[in-house]
C-alpha cells in the first residue's frame, strides 16, 4: 500500500525516472541463471551463481561486469561474445510470462497521467525496448535511456540531469533498487524511492520512502 504522503511528495515532481532490472521488474533471479549459463561456459563446470556474489557485480554494466569476471574467476575469454551470449539467454528467460511488472507502477502510471516517466539504465537500448515491448509497457516512457550508449555512467547522467532531460533535480523522482545510485540522486536533490527486494533488503540506507517489491 502506498501512503498518502508518499502520493503527496511525488506530486511535487514532473519527472519519475526509473531504474529497469529489479526496480520495475522481477528480472534479478532470472539473470542470474543467465549468468550462471555463461560462467558455465567460461569456466567449463557447472557454475551456479548465489546472491551473496550476484551482489558484487549488480548495477554495472555487461562490460565492466565481464571484465571484473576475468580477474574474480581469474579466466580469459572472448568477452564480446559471452556478452552476447548472456543478453540472449536473458532475453529469452524475461520473455516468460512468470516475469512480472511489478504492480506499485501500475499505481503510479494510473494517478500520475500528467507526469513524464523515463527509463534510466545501464542495460542496451534494443534490450530494453524489446522486454518493454514485450511486457506491454513501452508506451509508458518518454523516453528510454541506455547508459552503455551514451557511454557514461549512470552517476554522470543523474548529475546532469538537467542539461540531459531540461529539468532541475529537485523536480525528479528516481526509483532505484541499488543504494550507491539512491545516494548519488539524493545529493543532488532529487526524492529517492528504494525498490526493495530480498536481495537488497535493508541496504537502501539513503533512499527517502522504500517500496517493497512484488
Amino acid at each position: 500500500m502506498l501512503s498518502k504522503k508518499f502520493y503527496n511528495e511525488l506530486s511535487k515532481r514532473k519527472v519519475f525516472l526509473f531504474d529497469f532490472d529489479g526496480t520495475l521488474l522481477n528480472s534479478e533471479k532470472y539473470h542470474m541463471k543467465a549468468h550462471s549459463f555463461v560462467l558455465s561456459k567460461i569456466l567449463n563446470k557447472k557454475y551456479k551463481m548465489k546472491y551473496k556474489i550476484f551482489n558484487n557485480y549488480v548495477g554495472n554494466t555487461d562490460d565492466i561486469i565481464f571484465e571484473k569476471y576475468k580477474t574474480d574467476f581469474d579466466v580469459n575469454f572472448d568477452k564480446e561474445e559471452m556478452i552476447n551470449l548472456k543478453v540472449e539467454k536473458s532475453r529469452q528467460l524475461l520473455k516468460d510470462k512468470k516475469v512480472k511488472i511489478f504492480n506499485y507502477f501500475f499505481k503510479l502510471k494510473e494517478k500520475f497521467i500528467n507526469t513524464d516517466f523515463y527509463i534510466v539504465s545501464n542495460q542496451e537500448e534494443e534490450f530494453l525496448k524489446d522486454i518493454l515491448e514485450n511486457k506491454k509497457i513501452i508506451d509508458s516512457f518518454k523516453e528510454i535511456i541506455s547508459v552503455p550508449k551514451l557511454k557514461i555512467k549512470k552517476e554522470e547522467f543523474l548529475s546532469n540531469i538537467y542539461q540531459n532531460l531540461g529539468t532541475k533535480p529537485e523536480q525528479c523522482v528516481l526509483f532505484e533498487d541499488v543504494d550507491k545510485y539512491l545516494k548519488c540522486a539524493k545529493s543532488l536533490g532529487m526524492f529517492v524511492v528504494g525498490i526493495e527486494s530480498e536481495r537488497n533488503k535493508k541496504s537502501l540506507k539513503s533512499a527517502d520512502y522504500i517500496i517493497k517489491a512484488r
